[in-house]
């Protein structure tokens, strides 16, 4: 008999950011290993509840009257939950979701509770503490939690409480078969990917690389462009730094596979993983990251595989690209170890093979 797992998380494909990778790469591939999934999410638009079949698993959009500080705002969500927490031999909730932590602060389920704490919640000074209350009373009651690293977990003001209960399990994403370090002849540019939003540090980039030697290309979308655009151009940098907005998959990878090294500026631990680095990484692409409270010094090593910097200093993030610029036996030495560690420790099978053994162990505990 297969195991039914029900996952919870705050959207779902289309919308696609960190968590919602994660999640769809979970729902994709665990079938394979024996589960029926079911995903509730709520509609990222206002709209009426639906049911959508994808691949081997089904999707449940709980109707939503819109969101309210990035909280969706859904009484569908909690009705459809009820009946499915009766179905379910584990629940796998992802945080920071406040509507799940409230829901399952107080629901009763024989389900196996499991979530993955991707980041604590940041920005939301106000709200932080009310919804801590929720959130450590869901947490008294899990199984396990999944952490994407142990520096999260470490940092996070919450889960560090709960010890025993961690288990770090690394984000992953599909590799090819053979490792592919991309040809590095002469520096092209440096990268950015990201939705420009505050916590991303595109600002900072941007004032870094008006004044570093290489180009620079910005991926994403986001309230910010229209700024940054702005900045560009009361600057004249328009022929250094190109905003290229959105992209789709194959120009992603064209880009990645272009790029000289890939700069991942964040300045507050929301980015508390930064799946884009091993993006890079799988190409053999240095990284120059931030020293966060959270996984993304850890994914990507100072002096291993690229170069970790502190949050909003322009100077030294100058200083970082200069120096992948400039010095191409550093660049290639530092990528290739960005290659040997994305095979090791970030490939989507070992991810997917950890979160398998997670479930069956708690499963034989109880």
């Amino acid at each position: 008999m297969k195991t039914k797992l029900l996952q919870l998380n705050k959207l779902f494909y289309p919308h696609i950011g960190g968590v919602e990778y994660v999640v769809k790469m979970l729902a994709d591939e665990l079938p394979a290993k024996g589960y029926r999934v079911r995903v509730l999410v709520c509609n990222s638009d206002p709209g009426p509840t639906r049911v959508v079949r994808i691949n081997n698993y089904v999707v449940i959009y709980a109707k939503s009257y819109g969101s309210v500080a990035s909280l969706p705002l859904s009484i569908s969500f909690f009705c459809v939950l009820v009946r499915m927490l009766k179905w379910a031999d584990i629940v796998h909730y992802h945080e920071p979701f406040p509507l799940a932590s409230l829901a399952l602060s107080f629901l009763k389920t024989k389900a196996l509770r499991v979530v993955t704490w991707h980041s604590d919640i940041v920005r939301q000074k106000i709200a932080k503490p009310i919804v801590g209350l929720f959130q450590r009373r869901a947490l008294n009651m899990v199984d396990a939690i999944a952490s994407t690293s142990t520096r999260l977990a470490e940092f996070s003001d919450i889960v560090r409480d709960y010890p025993e209960k961690v288990y770090p399990i690394p984000l992953g994403i599909k590799l090819p078969e053979t490792a592919q370090k991309t040809e590095d002849s002469q520096p092209q540019y440096a990268l950015f990917i990201g939705r420009l939003v505050y916590y991303k540090g595109a600002e900072v980039l941007l004032q870094a690389a008006l004044k570093a030697k290489i180009n620079t290309k910005i991926i994403g979308v986001g309230p910010l462009y229209d700024e940054l655009n702005t900045l560009i151009k009361a600057n004249g940098a328009e022929d250094k730094i190109e905003l290229c907005g959105r992209v789709d998959d194959d120009e992603r990878e064209q880009y990645l596979k272009g790029c000289s090294f890939l700069v991942l500026s964040s300045t507050a631990p929301s980015e508390a993983f930064g799946i884009v680095q091993i993006e890079a990484m799988a190409y053999g692409k240095p990284v120059i990251n931030t020293n966060l409270n959270s996984g993304v010094p850890w994914v990507s090593e100072h002096d291993r595989t690229g170069i970790t910097v502190e949050p909003g200093d322009v100077k030294q993030l100058v200083t970082a690209m200069d120096r992948l610029y400039s010095d191409k036996s550093y660049r290639q030495t530092l990528g290739l170890a960005a290659l040997e560690r994305t095979y090791s420790l970030f490939s989507i099978e070992d991810m997917v093979e950890n979160y398998h053994k997670l479930y069956q162990e708690r499963l034989a505990d109880r």
